[in-house]
């Protein structure tokens, strides 16, 4: 990653931890890490921050994909949430991001639903990439869409499943099973996904935190 995109995510995660503090707001950290038995594929960092009852939410996210042979693809997006809609205990938000990846800067309008009540609870993140230069191609990511039970006390088991599709592309999707479990850490979990091109069985390794 250039030094400027490390000091502008750097800058932004203070401010955004800084005012969580402060104000006794709800901060959210994702992480995620997925790969075959022979090689990582895939990380993600998620920092998310809701803004006491107002219905805003700000976003952080740095991913990368390590490609064989090549530079990795990597991509460090800025964006914000508004709490556009509310259907029973599913909170729906409309997103608007910016993201500056590798080969090209986006803009990326997006939808985002969660519901976290009950004993069935689900996500659903969706961004459409819009290039603002001459490089990038218009992408449609879903990562995740998931459902999930709980079974027994903390555990929880469910499916989830990840979608891209580049312009003029196929779609590639990774769709399995998921297995959650809520400790005091946060929400520990794995999932073992099948890639629809003949990539195979990944696992990923992922933890969420609140406070």
């Amino acid at each position: 990653m250039k030094k400027t995109n490390i000091f502008s995510l750097v800058v932004v995660l203070i401010i955004l931890f800084a005012s969580g503090l402060l104000f006794a707001q709800e901060n959210t950290v994702d992480l995620r890490l997925e790969g075959k038995s022979d090689a990582v594929t895939y990380m993600n960092f998620i920092y998310a921050h809701n803004f006491g009852d107002t219905p805003w939410m700000a976003e952080v996210f740095h991913c990368r994909l390590p490609v064989e042979g090549a530079d990795d693809y990597y991509e460090t997006t800025f964006g914000v949430g508004y709490n556009s809609l509310s259907v029973g205990d599913i909170a729906v938000y409309g997103l608007l991001h910016y993201s500056k990846a590798i080969d090209d800067n986006y803009a990326q309008p997006g939808l985002f639903a969660l519901d976290v009540d009950g004993n069935w609870t689900g996500s659903l993140w969706a961004v459409y990439y819009v290039p603002l230069g001459d490089i990038g191609i218009e992408q449609i990511l879903v990562d995740p869409v998931e459902i999930q039970r709980t079974v027994y006390g903390s555990l929880s088991f469910g499916v989830s499943g990840y979608l891209w599709k580049p312009q003029g592309g196929e779609w590639l999707t990774r769709v399995g099973p998921k297995l959650s479990y809520l400790n005091k850490w946060g929400t520990s979990e794995i999932r073992l996904a099948n890639e629809n091109n003949g990539g195979g069985w990944q696992v990923q390794l992922r933890h969420v935190v609140l406070w």
